[in-house]
């Protein structure tokens, strides 16, 4: 296993608020792992144990359903994800696809929870740090929404389709506890 440098934990959102000895405790959990371009990192459905972090290089995310990839998202440095399926201890809803050369980091859930019982505060601050990564794509995806329903709307011939699409928002937003 290649040691982590702390240094390059600073530009990522998740590790600003750590100081030094935080971030020194948080890379003895952390792991090296590297890709080649097209090289599968974790596939949806399997059964996830880690959250990443992407240091270099490009991951996309794909998403499939009945088999066809249904929509892809591009991930650029400084992304955390993969955090969904190890917090719920689900699945993966989608897979992970370099896209080129990339640098991760792998975090064991195993490890953050052991952390977190052990009282070590970069775990705690991690686990914040992924609830605000979560927070911030339900915002997106609710802004997302909220424009598609203006659209649909505007299209009287897509009432259904509107209304369909509001009960889905307002289903999202309510079974979230704020």
């Amino acid at each position: 296993m290649l040691e982590i440098d702390v240094g390059r934990m600073r530009p990522f959102p998740c590790f600003r608020d750590f100081d030094d000895e935080e971030r020194l405790a948080a890379a003895k959990h952390l792991e090296s792992v590297r890709l080649a371009a097209g090289q599968k990192l974790f596939r949806q459905g399997e059964p996830g144990d880690a959250t990443f972090l992407l240091v270099a290089g490009q991951v996309d995310i794909v998403f499939a359903v009945a088999g066809q990839v249904d929509h892809t998202y591009l991930l650029q440095p400084g992304a955390i994800f993969g955090e969904v399926a190890p917090l719920l201890g689900s699945t993966r809803s989608g897979s992970a696809v370099a896209r080129g050369d990339v640098e991760l980091w792998r975090l064991p859930y195993a490890s953050l929870r052991g952390a977190l019982a052990g009282g070590e505060a970069w775990a705690g601050k991690m686990l914040l740090a992924n609830a605000q990564t979560l927070a911030r794509r339900l915002v997106a995806l609710d802004r997302e929404m909220t424009q598609a329903l203006t659209e649909l709307r505007r299209q009287s011939a897509s009432a259904p389709r509107a209304a369909e699409l509001e009960a889905m928002r307002k289903r999202l937003m309510t079974e979230w506890a704020f």
